[in-house]
C-alpha cells in the first residue's frame, strides 16, 4: 500500500507539472475500492523529418510498397514492478493526436503488431491507415505544396493489455506515390515533413 501511494504521488507531480487533468475528483470521498481514472493530455510537441543529408534525386512510382521491420518490445516495463499504475497495460485509454504537413509525394500507412514469439502469434495490432497523405504534385511529378493530415493513433485496451505477453513488435509500412501510384513523382533530399503531436491518456489507478 505504501509503495502504491508513493507511485501515485509521483505520478500526480509529473502530470501537474507537464500536462493537464481534464476531470476533478474529491479524494476524501473515494473509498478504498474506487479507481481514479482521469483523462490527461501532455503538452503537444513539434518536430521535423528530412533526408537532406542523403544524395537523393529519383523519379519513380509504386503502389502498396510494403516494408516490414521486427524489433524488441520497447513497451515492456517489467522492472517497474507488477503494481505500478504507469505500466502500459494499466491504461484505460492511450492515443496520439497528430497534425502532419507532408512534403513528400508519398502516402504512408503504418501497422504496429505485438508479436508473441513463444506461441508464434500476433497478440494485437494498431492500424494507422493513411497517417500521411501525399504532397500535391504537378503534371511532371514535382511537389508544389505540402498536404496536411490530421489523425489519431489509438492504442486499445486489448492492445495495451497484450504488451506483457509479447516480446517483439512488428512494424509494417505501406507506401503509395501520389494518386495511388498512378503517376511518376520526384524524390529529392530537400523534402521535409513537419508534425505536431499530443499524447492523450487515461490511467486506471486503484487504491
Amino acid at each position: 500500500m505504501i509503495r502504491r501511494s508513493v507511485y501515485f504521488v509521483l505520478f500526480l507531480l509529473v502530470v501537474l507539472s507537464s500536462g493537464c487533468i481534464k476531470e476533478t475528483y474529491d479524494l476524501q470521498r473515494l473509498s478504498k475500492n474506487d479507481h481514479l481514472s482521469p483523462t490527461m493530455a501532455l503538452p503537444a510537441f513539434n518536430g521535423m523529418v528530412s533526408v537532406e543529408d542523403l544524395n537523393v534525386d529519383l523519379n519513380l512510382r509504386f503502389t502498396n510498397l510494403q516494408v516490414l521491420d521486427t524489433i524488441e518490445n520497447f513497451l515492456l516495463m517489467d522492472d517497474l514492478g507488477t503494481d505500478n499504475p504507469m505500466k502500459p497495460e494499466n491504461f484505460d485509454l492511450f492515443y496520439l493526436d497528430l497534425i502532419i504537413n507532408n512534403g513528400f509525394p508519398l502516402k504512408v500507412s503504418i501497422q504496429m503488431s505485438l508479436w508473441d514469439s513463444v506461441n508464434q502469434m500476433v497478440r494485437s495490432t494498431v492500424d494507422a491507415s493513411g497517417i500521411l497523405e501525399a504532397a500535391t504534385v504537378d503534371s511532371k511529378g514535382n511537389v508544389i505544396s505540402l498536404t496536411e493530415s490530421k489523425t489519431q493513433i489509438k492504442f486499445t485496451k486489448e492492445f495495451l493489455s497484450s504488451i506483457p505477453k509479447s516480446d517483439k513488435i512488428i512494424f509494417q509500412f505501406t507506401f503509395n506515390t501520389t494518386n495511388n501510384g498512378s503517376n511518376y513523382v520526384s524524390l529529392r533530399s530537400e523534402f521535409k515533413i513537419y508534425f505536431k503531436a499530443a499524447v492523450i491518456f487515461k490511467p486506471d489507478i486503484g487504491f
